[in-house]
């Protein structure tokens, strides 16, 4: 398919609904978007010639207020060149009283290369909005990328990251501050393979009353990969309340490391962890052995079932389209 002829009906057809999806320079040099772009980076300690970076790309995405789109908003990226250097800058504007569903995707069909992203998403009040991020990468491809979110009265944010594919190394960051009576849910679901070096550093800081967050992430280190979480939550406000659960499953010699923090400057907040690290029980293996699988295959079937558990709030369609991945790369990664 013609990627260009594409993006242009795709695009109008967006338009057509209020929504705005640009080249991110583009949108800079337009006067009707500038202003909020400058004040979102501004926001995140960015000054505006960040966009003097050579070979910087990246969308800004722009969700008017009121607007319910129950069909995903899909964009990706791919790095197709061997050795490039991907440099990412995407600002997300969702205004108030909205719904949307991003989904995004990136990946590599090239061995080696490095891919840097900064993603800052903007959103106002009483708005719904779920992100789901699928990373399809190499085993000789770098990877750093953070997500930072600002969250406003009474909205909600849910992110879900799924990274079930080999990559050299790769470092994920996500900051969300979250205002009041804001929810927050982070789920991730991630496999280590290899000699692979995988670390997400996750803070939620939680800064007006009544907002509230749950971190939900379960992962697989195989092989000879490093996984490490260093997850961290923060009540800088009365009755906030969060929760913290990380599951690690180690398969062969990996190493696995879970590093839970829980801060608080109020006596009115709640905050709990919940952390745990094992290997699949023999009795599990050798039950669905006696049900005509084999040793493989049992021990696929019980990871995509540990891995899949954070799906489950998802809407059914989204729900079954992450399980259909999560099957399809643990089949032809485990």
């Amino acid at each position: 398919m013609n990627e260009k002829l594409f993006m242009k009906s795709y695009i109008k057809t967006l338009s057509g609904k209020g929504i705005v999806l640009e080249d991110v320079k583009t949108a800079f040099n337009n006067k009707e978007y500038a202003e909020k772009i400058i004040n979102i980076l501004e926001k995140n300690g960015l000054k505006k010639d960040v966009f003097q970076q050579q070979g910087l790309t990246g969308l800004y995405v722009k969700v008017p207020a009121g607007l319910r789109l129950e069909t995903p908003l899909y964009y990706c990226f791919i790095l197709e060149s061997p050795g490039f250097y991907q440099k990412i800058l995407n600002i997300i504007d969702i205004e108030d009283n909205a719904q949307v569903t991003l989904a995004k995707g990136c990946a590599a069909i090239v061995e080696e290369g490095v891919h840097s992203a900064l993603t800052l998403i903007d959103i106002g009040s009483n708005s719904d909005v779920t992100s789901i991020m699928v990373h399809n990468w190499r085993s000789k491809v770098k990877v750093g990328a953070k997500t930072s979110v600002s969250l406003g009265e009474g909205s909600v944010f849910r992110e879900y990251y799924v990274k079930l594919t080999p990559v050299d190394a790769i470092t994920l960051t996500s900051e969300v501050n979250a205002y009041g009576k804001a929810r927050v849910e982070i789920y991730s679901s991630t496999i280590g393979h290899r000699n692979s070096r995988v670390l997400h550093n996750t803070r939620v800081r939680l800064k007006g009353s009544g907002s509230s967050a749950i971190v939900n992430v379960k992962s697989v280190a195989h092989d000879q990969s490093f996984i490490k979480h260093d997850i961290t939550l923060e009540a800088w406000s009365g009755e906030t309340k969060g929760h913290v659960e990380c599951t690690g499953l180690l398969l062969g010699n990996a190493v696995f490391e879970t590093i839970p923090s829980l801060k608080s400057v109020s006596m009115d907040s709640e905050l709990t962890h919940e952390a745990s690290l094992g290997k699949i029980k023999s009795d599990e293996v050798f039950y669905l052995m006696t049900r005509g699988l084999s040793e493989e295959e049992a021990t696929r079937l019980i990871v995509v079932g540990f891995l899949s558990q954070v799906y489950e709030k998802l809407p059914k369609h989204l729900k079954e389209y992450l399980l259909s991945i999560t099957r399809m790369f643990v089949s032809r990664t485990l």
